[in-house]
């Protein structure tokens, strides 16, 4: 992404011709840490992190199907439950 944002700094409008977004300031949150262990935990409890798993369901391989339908699962309640411990933190 650092090469991206290089070359787009150079432009005035993307090649789709729409305006490019101004980089996010780098920010290290409860958020990022939290997603990034669970990243860690399901990689290390599965052994696969999301592109190889949906490259290793053209093996036939059962388990990368497995861990595709419970990410794309955990993903689904990721959004609710994150609402939840907001209104949680902030009651």
């Amino acid at each position: 992404m650092a090469i991206a944002w290089r070359i787009a700094e150079r432009r005035k409008v993307a090649v789709l011709g729409t305006a490019i977004p101004e980089r996010a300031a780098p920010k290290v949150g409860r958020n990022l840490i939290i997603g990034s262990l669970m990243f860690g935990a399901g990689w290390g409890l599965a052994g696969l992190c999301p592109g190889p798993a949906l490259a290793s369901i053209g093996f036939g391989g059962v388990g990368g199907a497995v861990f595709l339908v419970s990410m794309i699962a955990g993903m689904l309640a990721a959004p609710p439950i994150s609402q939840g411990i907001d209104r949680v933190a902030r009651a």
